[in-house]
């Protein structure tokens, strides 16, 4: 979302509108306090935008989010599908074996691509050192 806010104060109009846009697209990622601390916040500063197409989506954008906000004003049952943080429904013991054991396996995050970059760049650099020494025999 903070990727998504800074686009909107973006010098650029389009990149202004798009992260408007990728806001509304993403509108069941958030947490209804979210939707209406943070995510409509930055976007009701696009209301007074001085391209008429940003203040077009942020109007469109804001209409949306209220809306989502009133459908679970009117049915709290539907907070649970908006809420990521919502209780997931629990794995059957197997397959959590199996993705706690392929987790535990495997490095997570950018440091996992971090640490395989490196290995794979110095392996890369030794088969090359190694190739280059066996076709200078004398």
């Amino acid at each position: 979302m903070s990727a998504f806010a800074r686009s909107m104060k973006d010098p650029f109009p389009p990149a202004r509108a798009a992260g408007c846009r990728a806001m509304v697209e993403n509108a069941d990622q958030y947490a209804p306090r979210d939707l209406a601390s943070r995510v409509l916040p930055a976007t009701c500063a696009l209301l007074v935008d001085p391209d008429k197409t940003v203040r077009e989506t942020g109007f469109s954008a804001v209409q949306k989010f209220v809306s989502i906000l009133e459908d679970i004003s009117n049915d709290p049952d539907k907070a649970e599908k908006l809420n990521p943080q919502a209780a997931k429904p629990a794995q059957n013991s197997s397959s959590a074996t199996s993705a706690q054991s392929s987790s535990n396996s495997a490095p997570q995050g950018w440091a996992g691509y971090l640490a395989s970059s490196a290995v794979n760049l110095t392996m890369s650099a030794a088969s090359t050192a190694a190739s280059a020494a066996s076709s200078k025999v004398f």
